[in-house]
């Protein structure tokens, strides 16, 4: 099972891939130009990893907080991410974590602790 993580900050967007033994991670500055292509980004980073998704894996959107254009496109991403490779789709708010410990995310989602529920993402912990 592969997971993918899509989060941005003030100054850098974040892919990361994490399997059960191993992870990528690709972190590119947060600028326009970077924003037109970010799907080409995506892929590339895929498939300079060589990582093919299926329908046993997940993303992970970070839904706030952060700036509305960019949890709108992060979201519209990941469900077109979800409709076409039939991907199971979460939102995390990285406010809800201390530290974001993007383990500590499929950790939580291990436990059957996180709903799928992209506007308003719901943990039971």
């Amino acid at each position: 099972m592969k997971n993918l993580i899509i989060d941005t900050n003030e100054n850098s967007i974040l892919f990361k891939i994490i399997t059960k033994n191993s992870y990528y991670t690709n972190e590119i500055i947060n600028c326009r130009e970077n924003f037109d292509q970010l799907t080409s980004l995506l892929f590339k980073f895929l498939n300079k990893n060589s990582i093919e998704l299926s329908k046993s894996d997940n993303v992970f959107i970070n839904c706030g907080p952060g700036k509305f254009a960019h949890v709108r496109l992060f979201v519209s991403l990941g469900k077109a991410l979800s409709v076409t490779k039939k991907i199971n789709l979460y939102g995390f708010k990285a406010g809800f974590f201390r530290e974001i410990d993007y383990n500590k995310i499929i950790k939580t989602l291990n436990k059957k602790k996180l709903k799928k529920n992209l506007i308003k993402p719901i943990y039971s912990c």
